[in-house]
């Protein structure tokens, strides 16, 4: 056992020496600018209040896997009213994005076939491909070129049974950047390959009424899943895929983080179609963030920033450690991010822009930024 611990104490100690050791933050006030919860459902009152109505009539918990005793007509409800939303064939609710990604990707991709991630894809995504059967290979971020070279080696490769998928997100949640989605279903459909978008961090913010990006460019039909998570804009927890009815009957079978766990409970549910149904029939916080994101846009002088997520290279990793110390000096929350999150030698500090944020913050915010930068 004292290998163990020799083992443990040595991959800590690495990380310490390199700057780079991991703890749980300590709470503290100030302007968020960290957060993911973009349109401030998460501390909105009112949504608050809604559900706390609503959960009146339900248990606390929903005491099983969704395939013994967790199923219930209030999920089954919600998922048929998530497809209408979302303009999808189907839906399936998951307990979070993490559990979702893993599910997809480690069942439904079959032996021989081939997972083409971007390069810059979330872990959960990656870990997924990870445990699937299939094979998995990555193209350069956002690189329509070396995609194609990548699906034009596979086509030649494989047996025309086997399948190929390619998986991206719509806004990368590290980057802040957006795919080029209508070039990457082009090439999927040109190449007879399957394309799966994650939507964490653009459903809710992007699209007619918060659909997220697929809706917003009319790829509803060219998408072979969606996965929207309700962590994010939607203040909530938990994920759901949106998907033809045929492989979400699969994933009920075939998925492991679905079959052997414990369904989420009446107040995630309720939480989920109450936030949901709040940013669909109304558009005012979307409207509110954009003018934010404006703002900072332009005092930061980046024209082609598009969301909510600005990533703001920092030439080194001492200078991001000061800059992210001197924005919590002046109570303005903002994430420094170190690898391994993003590659060695990218560090970057991550600002999260929200519909509640106050124009003197975000005015002071690009004020300390510039000094260092």
């Amino acid at each position: 056992m004292d290998y163990l611990k020799d083992q443990v104490q040595k991959k800590l100690l690495e990380r310490f020496d390199q700057g780079i050791i991991r703890d749980l933050p300590k709470i503290k006030g100030g302007a968020d600018f960290h957060s993911n919860d973009y349109l401030g459902h998460a501390g909105a009152f009112d949504l608050k209040e809604t559900v706390k109505a609503a959960l009146e009539d339900h248990p606390l918990g929903s005491s099983g896997s969704r395939l013994l005793s967790g199923n219930s007509k209030l999920v089954m409800d919600l998922e048929d009213e998530l497809a209408i939303r979302f303009n999808a064939p189907s839906a399936l609710l998951f307990n979070s994005g993490f559990d979702l990604n893993i599910g997809l990707l480690s069942s439904i991709p079959q032996d021989n076939d081939i997972i083409l991630l971007d390069q810059n894809i979330h872990a959960s995504l990656r870990m997924g491909a990870k445990l699937s059967s299939a094979s998995r290979n990555y193209f350069r971020h956002n690189d329509l070129e070396h995609l194609k070279d990548r699906l034009k080696f596979y086509r030649r490769k494989i047996a025309a049974k086997q399948n190929i998928f390619i998986v991206v997100e719509s806004v990368y949640s590290m980057d802040g950047d957006i795919a080029p989605l209508i070039g990457m279903a082009e090439l999927a459909e040109r190449y007879g390959a399957y394309l799966i978008v994650d939507e964490a961090h653009g459903a809710g913010v992007f699209g007619p009424k918060g659909r997220g990006f697929v809706s917003d460019l009319g790829l509803e039909g060219q998408v072979f899943a969606r996965i929207v998570t309700f962590g994010k804009a939607f203040g909530a927890h938990g994920a759901v895929v949106l998907i033809d009815n045929l492989y979400k009957k699969f994933l009920i079978n075939f998925a492991t983080p679905l079959i052997y766990t414990t369904a989420m409970p009446a107040h995630s549910l309720i939480t989920i179609r109450e936030s949901v149904r709040l940013c669909q029939e109304s558009h005012i916080n979307r409207q509110i963030l954009f003018d934010k994101i404006e703002r900072l846009k332009n005092a930061l002088n980046r024209p082609f920033q598009q969301g909510p997520i600005f990533a703001i290279p920092v030439p080194s990793t001492s200078l991001l450690r000061e800059m992210a110390q001197n924005l919590k000096d002046h109570s303005l929350l903002v994430s420094p991010i170190f690898s391994p999150t993003v590659k060695k030698g990218t560090e970057r500090l991550r600002v999260c822009l929200h519909s509640f944020n106050e124009d003197k913050d975000i005015d002071k915010l690009a004020q300390e930024i510039k000094r260092f930068l």
